[in-house]
């Protein structure tokens, strides 16, 4: 069983770290203690339930790497692929351009035997905070989750599940309308900060846009640009540090603002470029 999570103090009570915290509940609840192994890139833990032995495993090599751990434990183990479940999280499904194309993990000849997908409306009908999802794959999967979920609560407020249904019902043009939007907006930050001597490549899906910190300002590192833009130019980016090491460099820009506030923004920030780096 794997936890995903970022190492670190500043990561410990965050939300991204929820898949840690589960395993270190497993792990309390059966005594069982964490051993750093060099060799699979994280912590492990073996936990006994049935007569059975359990791996927990926490990748320390932040999230988007963490499947470098995971196949390594794998290996070693010699657990086969098919002895192995993955949860893939399609939040992204239908938040693509330029003919990109998300593939989703049931593409895969075999995956519904090994593994089910999220698919959520928060972002492709824009009903974020609702919580409004389901999964599919793997029949024995989804029957235990809906068992688990059947203790745990009663389900969503009803009129939300209606609104839901209806949207899917009736609306199927709705997530092309809102990937219009997220495209044009991409287009307005991209294209002006090109404008302003800023270039990189546009992203093909998703909300966001991640940019190297221009070259002019590169020895600041991340953080250090990040609080100089909302400083100077009164801007928000996150900086890439916040994301593992292989973030630093880097700034993540959300599509989040219309257009006209996108634009306002690229004038904050050419006036930063122009005017360059902050004395040392």
């Amino acid at each position: 069983m794997v936890g995903l999570g970022n190492p670190g103090p500043r990561y410990e009570r965050t939300r991204h770290n929820a898949g840690f915290r589960w395993v270190d509940a497993i792990a309390a609840g059966k005594a069982a203690a964490w051993k750093r192994e060099s060799k699979f890139s994280g912590w492990v833990a073996r936990i006994e339930e049935g007569g059975r032995d359990f791996w927990l495993l926490k990748p320390a090599t932040y999230m988007n790497e963490s499947g470098r751990s995971v196949s390594a434990l794998l290996r070693f183990y010699r657990i086969a692929p098919e002895e192995m479940l993955v949860v893939h999280d399609f939040a992204y499904a239908d938040l693509a351009y330029d003919g990109h194309e998300p593939p989703s993990i049931l593409q895969v000849p075999g995956a519904r035997d090994v593994a089910v997908e999220l698919y959520t409306l928060t972002k492709s009908f824009s009903m974020a905070g609702w919580r409004v999802g389901f999964v599919v794959g793997n029949a024995e999967v989804v029957g235990a989750l809906a068992r688990l979920k059947s203790y745990l609560d009663y389900g969503t407020f009803q009129p939300i599940q209606i609104a839901a249904i209806t949207a899917l019902n009736e609306a199927p043009d709705t997530p092309v309308e809102v990937c219009e939007v997220y495209r044009s907006r991409r287009n307005a930050l991209c294209d002006g900060l090109e404008r302003a001597s800023w270039a990189f490549p546009k992203p093909r899906g998703t909300m966001f846009a991640w940019a190297p910190v221009p070259e002019p300002f590169a020895a600041m590192g991340s953080l250090a640009f990040a609080e100089h833009l909302a400083r100077e130019g009164k801007v928000a980016v996150s900086p890439g540090s916040g994301f593992g090491p292989g973030g630093e460099g880097f700034v993540r820009f959300a599509l989040v603002e219309n257009e006209h506030r996108i634009r306002q923004a690229v004038r904050g920030i050419r006036r930063v470029l122009q005017a360059g780096p902050p004395a040392l």
